[in-house]
Parts: structure tokens; C-alpha cells; sequence
């Protein structure tokens, strides 16, 4: 006689015999259990993309599992209720308290929560985690997380030596063709009340992503230290602001490595970056072991000796109290 329910416990609706939904629990187990270059996070889930799994899972195994299975939210609802997966709520920004992720973990307790990290790469397994979320999970700061980021990138191209703009509300209200532009990029949700941004970052412009794991089924997509503390430069107030930039500076120069900062900026290839970061790194007073940062860095201020070229500011939008002259830069 069937046991009602497989060796995990996990029983079946009414209506699917005992066979075919242990085949089916099998089957799904496999497809998002694992983390992949597609799904790095399997512990915790996007409702949409869970369904999908499930849709897949069922569709591929059609032919063992014959009939017809209920639909993808019914199965959800009846492995929420036998207690294999547990509902996530966060606030989105058209409603409050929707049920957005899942937590796919039989042995989580009840007080156990997804962290910030798993659902930024569960909203979007292709993303990048950058910004403060990236300077706060490399413990470059000892400040608390005021908002999340993740990012997709554009093939856009990047205007030459410009960095990127910080979007303010336009003069006429009135012209809906121009209306506001959050320059931290588009809610997509907030959790325990910090907001979660998506945004999109220039391809040229974001070239040291590494692949991090926290755990047996959490895998991060997430610039690497170097590329973390060049977005200082490009976005401050997406990485915390001033206070936060400096610290993460001081912090993070006994971490980095100077040979991949100096191929970052060699890829980048921004004159106002490398002027910037050549200006940050005098100002927290790091000495320059690597042959190939102290070549580029040379070679630049040469070269800015010999140009007229006009002051900029360390970070964009923000007046300095002194004058880096060899950098033409303006520091806090």
C-alpha cells in the first residue's frame, strides 16, 4: 500500500496520485536545489520564477506523469501549507505586504529570513549586486545598509570623460515628458523597511564582477572590491554617501589589489576616474606597490601637466575644501 506521502514527508493533493507526485517532488527538488550560472540563489526564490520551475518541471516530465496537474500557484499554495517552502513578504512599491519570494529551505527555522543579498539575486539571477550593498557585504563600512542595489548591464555606450549624471527633478513639474528621476534607480521593493533598487550600469564602464559564495545554495554576482570602490566616483550617493565613500576607501585600500585597479582603469579608460582615484588614494595616504598602478598613474600626471585642463571635483556634485593641484581635483 502507497504511504501518502513521500520519504520527506511531503504529501500530495487530493487529486495527483501518490507515484506521480513523488516522481514530480523528485524532479523538482533536482531543478532548484543547485545553484547555476542561471539561478545562482536556489534557498530563496521570485514567485515568478519559481512557478516557471515548476511549470518546466511538469511540462519536461509530462510523459511520466501523464494527466493533468494542477496549475503552478495551486502547488505552491500546497507546498506553503505542508510547510516545504515559506512565504516572504516585502512591501512593493503599487501595494504593501506582497508575497514576492519564497523561502526554499525545509530546515530554516521559523525565525530564519532571506538576507538582503539572496533577494537582490533572486529578484534577478542575472543582476549584479554593486553599489552600498556591494561596499557593505565587503566590509568596507561599518554603516548600516540604508538602501539595496542591483544591476543589469547596457550596451549603451558612456560619454567620453563624463561621469555618470546625478538626475535631479527638472525646473517645469508640469511636463510629464520630464518627470523625476530617482537617481538611485527604480524601486522594485522594500524589505524591513529598506528599499531595494534596480538600475543599469554601462558595460564599459563595469568591469570586475566576481562570483561569491555564502553558502551550499547561495551564490553572489557582485563587483569585486576594486570595481566597488571605482562606483564611489561614478555613483556616491548609491554607495552611502560622502562619510561612507571615505571610509570605504580607507577601509578597502589594504584589501584591494593594485594591479586589477590599475587594468580597470586602463579598461574603463576615463581620465577624470583615474585623476579622481589618483586624488583619493594621495588623500588616505596609500602607498603605490604595484608597478603597474604606479606606470599609470605617472603617465597620467605627466600627461596633466602639460594640458590645461579644468578642476574637477572627487566626487560629482560635491564641493572640496582643499585643492589636489598635481590631480586638478578638489578633496573634501
Amino acid at each position: 500500500m502507497n504511504s501518502p506521502a513521500d520519504s520527506c514527508g511531503i504529501a500530495p493533493p487530493i487529486s495527483i496520485p501518490v507515484e506521480r507526485w513523488e516522481y514530480f517532488i523528485r524532479h523538482l527538488r533536482d531543478r532548484i536545489s543547485q545553484p547555476s550560472d542561471s539561478q545562482p540563489v536556489t534557498r530563496c526564490w521570485r514567485r515568478g520564477l519559481l512557478e516557471k520551475a515548476i511549470t518546466e518541471v511538469v511540462s519536461r516530465e509530462k510523459p511520466v506523469l501523464k494527466g493533468t496537474f494542477p496549475p503552478a500557484k495551486e502547488i505552491i499554495a500546497h507546498l506553503v501549507n505542508l510547510g516545504w517552502i515559506r512565504g516572504v513578504e516585502v512591501d512593493s512599491p503599487k501595494s504593501t505586504h506582497t508575497r514576492a519570494f519564497y523561502l526554499v529551505d525545509m530546515e530554516a527555522a521559523p525565525a530564519d529570513h532571506p538576507n538582503a543579498w539572496e533577494l537582490l539575486q533572486a529578484w534577478d539571477p542575472d543582476g549584479i549586486i554593486c553599489y552600498l550593498s556591494a561596499v557593505i557585504l565587503h566590509s568596507l563600512t561599518s554603516q548600516r545598509a540604508s538602501h539595496h542595489h542591483i544591476a543589469k548591464r547596457s550596451r549603451k555606450p558612456a560619454r567620453v570623460d563624463q561621469i555618470e549624471k546625478q538626475y535631479e527633478r527638472p525646473p517645469n513639474q508640469e511636463k510629464k515628458s520630464r518627470a523625476f528621476r530617482n537617481p538611485l534607480g527604480t524601486l522594485i521593493f522594500s524589505y524591513q523597511g529598506i528599499p531595494f533598487y534596480a538600475t543599469k550600469r554601462t558595460e564599459s564602464r563595469l568591469v570586475g564582477v566576481q562570483k561569491r559564495i555564502e553558502g551550499p545554495r547561495t551564490q553572489l554576482r557582485i563587483t569585486t572590491i576594486e570595481q566597488t570602490l571605482l562606483d564611489t566616483f561614478f555613483q556616491p550617493q548609491a554607495c552611502g554617501g560622502l562619510s561612507v565613500v571615505v571610509e570605504a576607501w580607507e577601509n578597502g585600500c589594504s584589501k584591494l589589489d593594485q594591479s586589477r585597479l590599475a587594468l580597470y582603469l586602463s579598461k574603463i579608460n576615463n581620465l577624470d576616474l583615474i585623476r579622481r582615484a589618483g586624488a583619493m588614494l594621495e588623500m588616505v595616504r596609500e602607498p603605490i606597490k604595484s608597478n603597474s598602478l604606479r606606470t599609470l598613474l605617472m603617465r597620467t600626471r605627466e600627461a596633466i601637466a602639460i594640458t590645461t585642463l579644468p578642476s574637477i571635483t572627487l566626487f560629482p556634485g560635491v564641493k572640496g575644501s582643499d585643492f589636489n593641484r598635481g590631480w586638478g581635483v578638489e578633496t573634501p
